[in-house]
């Protein structure tokens, strides 16, 4: 897939009766590292090289993501009010808890009143379900708007493919709302929260500095792409020590193809403690051939029975 990915072409044939291995196939083997010892003590091809460039790559793409977000969170939010948080004895004002036993208060007038603005992005299709949980988890106290402007962003749910997200604010009554909405609310509905400076003069300087950011990392990720390319290259068309041309890739999977032929002949097999017996059939002018195979195969410690 990444050959396919990047525009590589595999042009030289791999050999099927070519074993590198060296090893008794089928026995115990490990033939992912048997493979990958091969290929460092015979060529150029290096595995680490390849996955240093592949997690280098994934790294920055997250990275440029996390940019991405936040950079569409602020654009939505430079037609928003200078401040964004506000003390007020309104609407949806959360009255002080008291303790039964002692009669003290849990939590001062301070961390309960007013309303604050939580930014962010969800997934497309989470709008409406994010209504719905949102107005019963804040008994109608917290109100959701979403920008009218789609954007792909990675799905950090899990799968890390590019989804639909829209940005939002939410306009929460009181902290103890805003602190049940971040860390339970985001979590379950795969919300993502971008912090949201409070005046537009200092939204506009987070925006510079996060566009900047942005590209000086563009550049990082095209080097590193380049630096792939050329990785991919050698597990297209690579030269052994000894000057044989040949395709790592294409090797790869010829071995894997003849160790399952052979794993599924071994099914077919009784095995006993100490010896296997097998049975099939073979042309009549090939038996002196198939004789001639096991015996070498097995250094003359087998007795091959034909029946005409």
């Amino acid at each position: 897939s990444l050959m396919a990915k990047y525009d590589i072409e595999m042009t030289v044939e791999a050999d099927e009766d070519f074993d590198p291995i060296g090893v008794a196939p089928g026995q115990n083997r490990n033939l992912a590292e048997e493979m990958k010892q091969w290929f460092r003590g015979k060529s150029n091809c290096d595995e680490r090289d390849l996955n240093g460039n592949i997690n280098a790559i994934k790294r920055l793409e997250i990275q440029i993501n996390e940019l991405d977000e936040k950079i569409e969170v602020l654009e939505f939010a430079k037609g928003f009010p200078s401040l964004y948080e506000k003390k007020t004895g309104g609407a949806g004002y959360q009255t002080e808890l008291a303790d039964v036993e002692s009669g003290e208060k849990k939590t001062s007038s301070a961390d309960r009143e007013g309303y604050k603005v939580i930014w962010g992005t969800i997934p497309t299709h989470m709008k409406s379900g994010f209504k719905r949980t949102l107005a019963r988890v804040s008994r109608f106290n917290a109100v959701p708007y979403f920008s009218g402007d789609e954007i792909r962003l990675l799905d950090k749910g899990g799968s890390n493919e590019l989804i639909s997200k829209v940005p939002f604010y939410v306009v929460t009554v009181g902290k103890y709302i805003s602190s049940a909405f971040t860390e339970r609310l985001a979590q379950y509905m795969n919300i993502v929260t971008v912090e949201v400076p409070s005046s537009k003069l200092r939204v506009s300087e987070a925006l510079e500095k996060y566009r900047k950011d942005r590209s000086d990392m563009m550049l990082v990720l095209k080097t590193s792409k380049a630096a792939l390319r050329k990785t991919l290259r050698k597990f297209a068309s690579s030269e052994t020590k000894e000057g044989q041309t040949f395709c790592p890739i294409k090797l790869w999977q010829s071995a894997l193809r003849q160790e399952k032929a052979i794993l599924d002949a071994t099914l077919k097999i009784r095995w006993q403690r100490n010896f296997v017996e097998m049975a099939g059939w073979v042309p009549s002018d090939d038996v002196g051939t198939l004789i001639q195979i096991v015996n070498s195969e097995l250094s003359g410690r087998s007795n091959v029975s034909v029946r005409s």
